[in-house]
């Protein structure tokens, strides 16, 4: 049986996989929320953060669904209802990019949300 790192190691250098993830990384950085974050964030957020929170990001916008044009909970498009993601900048001792979720549910009953 093949060892995982040597698995891992031929996986990485292959060239359908080199293409699939510039794909994904492409898809990643072209997000009109994503491109706002890191515009939002410029000065803070570093090449080297971005790449290595790819699939964070990546989570991140498979997961939310434009929460801001979500009209109520009932007509939540999210895989889980009421689930409103954010991402944020957290250090302390490496800095990275992190989602951090909000639910709209406890929003619409007027508590604050934990961020």
């Amino acid at each position: 049986m093949e060892k995982i790192n040597n698995t891992l190691k031929r996986l990485a250098t292959s060239g359908s996989f080199q293409q699939r993830y510039e794909q994904m990384k492409k898809e990643i950085l072209e997000n009109n929320d994503v491109k706002d974050f890191i515009r939002r964030n410029e000065g803070r957020v570093t090449a080297e953060m971005v790449n290595e929170s790819l699939m964070k990001l990546y989570e991140y916008i498979s997961q939310s669904k434009e929460c801001r044009y979500c009209p109520s909970l009932q007509e939540c498009k999210n895989m889980m209802e009421g689930y409103d993601p954010h991402l944020v900048i957290r250090g302390t001792p490496s800095t990275s990019i992190i989602i951090a979720a909000r639910g709209k549910s406890s929003m619409m009953k007027g508590q604050v949300p934990s961020v």
